[in-house]
């Protein structure tokens, strides 16, 4: 990550969650960077890949999160260049995540095609500043 880079994410960060980054660090390839908020939390900015990519993950992955049935890091918001979201710490898979019972995949599946999620606004994202 370049220095510009580095300053978009900082001042990406501060849009969307109202906090100033105390630190900011790349995080693998590309432009993706960890920022470390006043309050102690890590978020991720990571910049678009392209027109609309942005307001397409931020919009599937409120969308996943709005039904309940898979844990989704919290989304701050996006804008035509950055999203931002809650950094999740690397570890192993829980044993329930390891071994998920017939049941759950079954809930799973089941949640995502009730009626009520074919009418959540994933497929016409806007700007997703919270």
């Amino acid at each position: 990550m370049n220095s510009a880079s580095h300053t978009e994410a900082r001042r990406a960060v501060a849009r969307h969650t109202g906090g100033d980054a105390a630190d900011v660090r790349p995080l693998g390839g590309g432009d993706v960077a960890v920022a470390r908020l006043g309050d102690g939390r890590d978020v991720v900015a990571k910049r678009g890949a392209g027109p609309g990519a942005t307001a397409a993950e931020g919009a599937g992955l409120r969308w996943l999160a709005d039904t309940g049935t898979v844990p989704v890091p919290h989304v701050h918001g996006w804008d035509e260049d950055w999203l931002v979201l809650d950094h999740v710490a690397s570890g192993g898979p829980t044993r329930e995540a390891r071994r998920p019972s017939a049941g759950s995949w079954r809930r799973c599946i089941a949640a995502a095609r009730r009626p009520s999620a074919a009418r959540r606004p994933a497929a016409r994202p806007t700007r997703g500043s919270a």
